[in-house]
């Protein structure tokens, strides 16, 4: 529908279990057939009985009618290539492997269990005793007049409503308070998630794949959430026997697409030179770290303006980082012609479609200060999407010795046997390039080999 998850309450979202027949049902028999995702009936018996006579034919042909409205719209989308080509087999392929599962070594996940429990207690108990901040049970609703007087630094224009986690995510390393409240957020996900992995009864984790995912078409692991562990908490899984785990991961996926559709000569020539985020963190120096680097120029990408990038680095590196890191942004004009190209273009359309099709469409509930943030953020993420789910197929369809394992948006686990190895990797090179050559000229990607676990900082 062109619509964010976040956008829907509870079961409102028009995917939802029958919601998507409603307009295809009478308003007599609907309710009826709804009711039973309410629990409104006691058992199927009862709910059966209050179904009008010939409800199974209604049923039929409301489903008939659906599938035939979605094949059209899919068409005048431009999506139904898409759809059949690519995300439907996927869709067939992680069913099967999420029925098969990955390998879990049970010992290492009670350790990091305990690790990442005694890790959030400590940032629940420094966040109470330091700052007298008491973390509620439920912080998803955290908003910035919660936290405004334990971060005087900041400007509430820094922390968005609808991306607070994110906002959160980017400036922890500017705030010690802001570091804690992350460490709490993440650990209590992470900590979440484990205990879904360890309540499976046979060594392997089951995984639940939802490969239409989000509105910028990536693929979510739902059951559990794999992808959003930290890298340090990976190493719970392992290889079966006779095999091992193979991470292709394409580096620095977002400046190379960005680099690509803005023709920005400075950015590709930053991009095909080498590091992009190690070059920034040179020149803001001071200590900066690559990791802090890639989150100015990611914030950068999706809106946050050099005024604000220059005052988070002045607060955490001094003046004379800032000058330097707004000299650094300064470079890209082609990049702000296009961000601004593409926000006009989404608010004059009311949707923003990048080249894989995948839309998002502007509601009467975004400002223009949420368009300004999604769209250039849509176009590129969607655009990682569409190139990565056709690797996907790609690599599926001609390595027929590996198992794809779990795709983390720009990279996918693989599990082969030890002895082709080597040839694997080069295959799968091969493909993730030339799928990113086909939808983004001019630059030179490079695909990183590294491991799925461990501390990101110390891997790149």
């Amino acid at each position: 529908c062109g619509l964010p998850a976040s956008r829907f309450k509870a079961d409102s979202a028009p995917w939802k279990g029958i919601s998507c027949l409603g307009k295809h049902l009478s308003s007599s028999i609907f309710p009826v057939l709804k009711s039973i995702e309410k629990g409104k009936f006691g058992n199927y018996f009862d709910w059966m009985q209050g179904l009008p006579q010939g409800w199974e034919r209604l049923l039929i042909n409301a489903l008939k009618d659906e599938y035939s409205r979605l094949v059209a719209e899919l068409k005048s989308e431009g999506l139904l290539k898409q759809f059949l080509n690519v995300e439907m087999p996927l869709k067939c392929m992680f069913s099967i492997v999420g029925t098969q599962g990955i390998r879990i070594d049970h010992e290492r996940l009670i350790s990091k269990y305990r690790s990442l429990d005694h890790e959030y207690f400590r940032a629940v108990k420094t966040l109470e005793i330091s700052y007298g901040f008491t973390v509620r049970q439920r912080n998803k609703e955290l908003s910035y007049d919660a936290i405004k007087k334990f971060v005087k630094d900041f400007e509430s224009d820094d922390f968005s409503k609808k991306y607070f986690w994110e906002s959160i995510e980017l400036m922890q390393e500017s705030s010690e308070f802001l570091k804690n409240l992350y460490i709490e957020h993440r650990n209590r996900w992470d900590l979440s998630e484990l205990l879904r992995v360890s309540n499976s009864i046979s060594e392997c984790c089951k995984i639940d794949y939802d490969v239409f995912g989000t509105v910028t078409g990536r693929i979510l692991l739902n059951r559990p959430g794999i992808q959003y562990l930290k890298r340090t908490s990976r190493d719970i899984f392992s290889p079966k026997e006779g095999s091992e785990f193979v991470y292709a991961d394409y580096a620095q996926f977002e400046p190379g697409i960005l680099a690509s559709f803005s023709n920005d000569v400075k950015l590709i020539e930053l991009y095909n030179g080498g590091d992009i985020y190690s070059g920034l963190a040179s020149q803001i120096g001071r200590g900066c770290t690559r990791k802090i680097a890639k989150e100015m120029f990611l914030s950068f990408i999706y809106g946050m303006s050099r005024r604000n990038i220059r005052r988070r680095i002045v607060q955490k590196f001094g003046e004379e980082s800032g000058t330097a890191s707004d000299e650094f942004f300064s470079q890209f004009s082609m990049v702000e012609q296009w961000k601004s190209q593409i926000v006009d273009a989404a608010q004059q359309a009311r949707v923003a479609k990048g080249p894989f099709a995948y839309i998002r469409r502007v509601t009467t509930e975004d400002t223009d200060r949420d368009i300004a943030r999604w769209a250039p953020n849509h176009i590129i993420q969607s655009t990682a999407s569409g190139i990565f789910k056709n690797a996907l197929c790609r690599i599926a369809k001609q390595v027929k010795q590996c198992r794809l394992l779990v795709p983390m948006h720009d990279a996918i686990l693989i599990e082969c046997p030890v002895q082709l190895t080597t040839k694997i990797r080069n295959q799968v090179e091969n493909i993730m390039i030339n799928c990113f050559q086909k939808a983004c000229k001019g630059v030179n990607v490079k695909i990183s080999f590294t491991p799925f676990e461990g501390d990101s900082e110390q891997i790149q």
